[in-house]
């Protein structure tokens, strides 16, 4: 019941991974690591804690994109919340039937993609 975000190579964040070039947004691009079984929350998905990306979080989130670069039919639907430890991850079939509580999580590489908003003093 643990998914982490980390980096592309499933290393932990860093700056080589984030993209502050532009005028008003950051992109940061990484992987999920799934490590014990599916655990649903009430509010659908398992924790998706966003506590890690330390500083990132000084932007207020426009996206947050999660995807199968294995070529999986699973569906991977972030469930925002207000605070950055209690997000989630939704995960369903192709049909939209979530996973069982307690299941193994899919064989998936999991890759995502987040865009913030600069805050401008």
């Amino acid at each position: 019941m643990s998914l982490s975000l980390v980096n592309i190579d499933g290393n932990p964040l860093s700056s080589r991974d984030v993209d502050a070039s532009g005028n008003n947004f950051i992109y940061v691009i990484g992987s999920i690591t799934e490590t014990g079984t599916y655990t649903a929350q009430a509010s659908g998905g398992d924790i998706l804690d966003f506590t890690t990306l330390g500083s990132l979080l000084e932007g207020k989130i426009v996206a947050f994109d999660i995807k199968s670069a294995s070529g999986g039919t699973d569906r991977f639907l972030p469930v925002s919340n207000a605070l950055a430890s209690a997000w989630s991850l939704k995960i369903t079939d192709a049909g939209g039937t979530e996973l069982a509580n307690a299941a193994a999580y899919p064989s998936d590489t999991l890759v995502w993609s987040l865009v913030l908003r600069k805050f401008t003093y």
